[in-house]
């Protein structure tokens, strides 16, 4: 997908590929393209290293700046951003008991959003300044690392009943 956009758009980009350990397909080299691995579906340190370049990059936008956001899943776990006053050991500490029990990836992103820096709408707010396109299916844009709302802890709760009852929450 990146080195497609990159394609199109021929000059004057910068971006991130953020991909797993063992990709599907190899990226590439892309001129202007930082290239990540991380880990999933457990987050690593590279995870965070990951989200801490995608903040950085969205923080700098500007008003008339164009951001072609391209998400293909993973992301929760390639861009891991653990929220203030979580450790990472706790985040995936948390992700190996959800993988466990059984949990969904629905209720496993809906944990994942209230425990994190950068997901559940917080990168969006970087990117007000920009035009932002986003190839998303509309009918999963709720499951995207970079879902715009972010859920109230009452419809946290809500939307994840078997963690309700698998886990102390």
């Amino acid at each position: 997908m990146a080195a497609a956009s990159a394609g199109h758009y021929q000059h004057g980009y910068e971006g991130l590929v953020i991909q797993p350990d063992n990709p599907r397909r190899q990226s590439s080299d892309i001129p202007g393209f930082r290239h990540y691995r991380a880990s999933h579906p457990i987050p690593d340190e590279r995870s965070v290293a990951a989200a801490e370049a995608a903040l950085k990059l969205a923080s700098g936008l500007e008003a008339d700046d164009l951001l072609l956001v391209l998400l293909s899943g993973g992301g929760s776990a390639l861009m891991s951003l653990p929220a203030a006053g979580l450790a990472l050991q706790e985040k995936q500490m948390l992700t190996r008991q959800l993988l466990s029990c059984g949990a969904t990836i629905e209720e496993i992103n809906c944990v994942r959003k209230q425990l994190s820096a950068i997901k559940g709408g917080i990168l969006s707010h970087f990117l007000c300044k920009s035009r932002l396109l986003r190839d998303v299916c509309r009918s999963l844009h709720h499951q995207l690392s970079a879902h715009q709302h972010p859920l109230s802890h009452r419809l946290w709760r809500a939307q994840c009943p078997l963690l309700r009852r698998k886990l102390p929450l």
